[in-house]
């Protein structure tokens, strides 16, 4: 003999009761993990900022054709840098130039948020996945750190978002090198 026995109203009411707090306990656990994710993505967006636009300028100033003071032109108060760097080319004999130019754009309807642009002589073109707040670029003379070279400091704060709110700082020191020709060499005696 089976006995059925109903569920009355009242556990209803103390089971729903449990989920309830259980439900109000677990909310402000789940609605921070979510905050904490989307900050933690918009850092890394910002570190990666000022990654690629560091690592660019790094590339460019390796090649840096550097003889005079002139080869290297920093504008806008330090925001904005045009450096002379080989054409690509297969001439090696004349070792032709082209000026490279990095400049700030601001993002429209964004404050203070700008765009990092690179123009190699194709017109200037954004950088992707590169937001800054601010670039500043320092030329250091020979004789303030090296007795010998030249330094390029670039001071960058990269974001993660149009609507920022974190951002991340970073300074480099690129060396520069004056490029020299070679000396113009003799030619051994041609024996009949």
């Amino acid at each position: 003999m089976t006995t059925r026995r109903a569920v009355t109203l009242v556990e209803v009411l103390v089971a729903s009761a449990v989920f309830l707090v259980l439900a109000a306990a677990a909310y402000p656990f789940l609605t921070g993990a979510a905050g904490g994710t989307a900050r933690a993505v918009e850092a890394s967006d910002a570190l990666r900022s000022t990654l690629i636009a560091t690592e660019l300028l790094r590339h460019d100033a390796a090649r840096l054709f550097f003889q005079h003071r002139d080869d290297l032109v920093i504008m806008n108060d330090g925001r904005a840098l045009s450096m002379l760097i080989p054409a690509p080319t297969a001439d090696l004999w004349t070792l032709p130039v082209q000026p490279v130019t990095y400049t700030l754009a601001a993002v429209p309807a964004a404050d203070r948020v700008y765009r990092l642009l690179r123009d190699d002589g194709a017109g200037p073109r954004p950088v992707a996945g590169c937001l800054l707040r601010d670039l500043l670029v320092r030329y250091v003379a020979p004789g303030e750190i090296s007795a010998q070279r030249a330094y390029l400091e670039v001071t960058l704060i990269g974001l993660g978002s149009e609507r920022p709110r974190t951002s991340y700082s970073a300074s480099a020191l690129l060396p520069l090198d004056r490029t020299r020709l070679p000396r113009a060499y003799p030619l051994p005696a041609v024996l009949p």
